[in-house]
């Protein structure tokens, strides 16, 4: 299903969304309460905070506790790196969280901070956590390869693959590209109903579908780099049927191609689920069916054609394209 072919100058990644006075009354005390929080916090906060840095979301912590400082923090090892570490900082605390080397995930709005670093590699932050909770196993992100599961790891926080969600009446490539550049995003690549960005915070629309980039936890992968695509492949095994799995999972899959004349080929959809995750979640869910197979969801990857030109294309996985 996914094979890699190398050649000089390319690499070439394939198997690769009075009462109403009463409540006006209710708001305005919400809102004196959330200023008073702000206030107390704002006491109780003993660095000076800096500028907006971006948003973050999903990330992968350890809490670790600051002697020196007397402050709680969350340890973030920056993906396939050896030394390079951001320290954040909560500015509303971690309350139940605070326990030595808890593994947690987080999102929040990151910013500079006053707190200098000793040891090379490492950054601190201060963050605004927006949610936060305590990691387990079905937090890991990937997909399976036959009977063995490839972890994805964000490996640049800043960078989107972004196309039109796969609904019913999906909105034109020119709407997508309307909505991204009203939040702010930058196009760095378009093809088709494709776009790559950047942007300091996950663009978040109903009609578009976000994938960040990732790097497979496998050696075989190499420096790869990929995206998901809302796109799902489900080979079943021998007898099984197509309805009944779809009566469990099938709420966000249309079919997208069926073979008729190639009964062992697999069944693929389109997935109208918003983000990356939650397309790979889907598909690792039914991957693990008993009437499965494998389940997989498509993939695109940034091909380098030429090192020295720097020329890039956008390859979508071909069995699921």
């Amino acid at each position: 299903m996914k094979t890699f072919f190398y050649k000089k100058g390319i690499i070439l990644l394939a198997t690769l969304f009075v009462a109403g006075i009463t409540l006006s009354c209710h708001d305005a005390d919400d809102g004196e309460e959330q200023e008073e929080q702000m206030d107390q916090e704002e006491s109780r906060w003993k660095f000076k905070i800096g500028k907006f840095v971006k948003h973050v979301d999903d990330i992968t912590a350890t809490v670790h506790f600051n002697q020196t400082l007397d402050e709680w923090y969350l340890m973030y090892h920056i993906p396939f790196t050896i030394d390079s570490v951001h320290n954040y900082y909560s500015y509303g605390g971690l309350g139940k969280f605070q326990q030595e080397d808890l593994k947690v995930v987080f999102s929040g709005d990151v910013y500079e901070i006053d707190i200098k670093s000793e040891v090379a590699g490492y950054e601190n932050f201060c963050v605004a956590v927006t949610s936060i909770r305590e990691w387990t196993e079905d937090d890991r992100l990937g997909y399976w390869y036959f009977d063995k599961f490839i972890e994805l790891l964000c490996c640049d926080p800043n960078a989107y693959f972004v196309q039109a969600r796969a609904t019913e009446n999906p909105i034109s490539q020119e709407r997508v590209e309307e909505i991204l550049t009203s939040l702010g995003a930058e196009i760095t690549y378009a093809e088709r109903n494709y776009f790559l960005i950047n942007a300091k915070q996950r663009p978040v629309h109903p009609d578009l579908f976000v994938s960040p980039k990732y790097k497979p936890i496998d050696p075989r992968w190499g420096d790869s780099e990929l995206w998901i695509n809302p796109r799902i492949s489900i080979k079943l095994n021998e007898g099984a049927s197509l309805d009944e799995v779809l009566s469990k999972y099938g709420a966000h899959l249309r079919v997208r191609e069926s073979s008729v004349e190639s009964p062992n080929s697999p069944y693929r959809f389109d997935c109208d689920l918003p983000t990356a995750e939650e397309v790979m979640r889907l598909a690792a869910t039914i991957h693990l069916d008993p009437d499965v197979n494998w389940c997989e969801p498509a993939k695109a990857a940034q091909i380098v054609l030429d090192y020295d030109t720097k020329t890039n294309v956008l390859q979508i996985d071909s069995e699921n394209d």
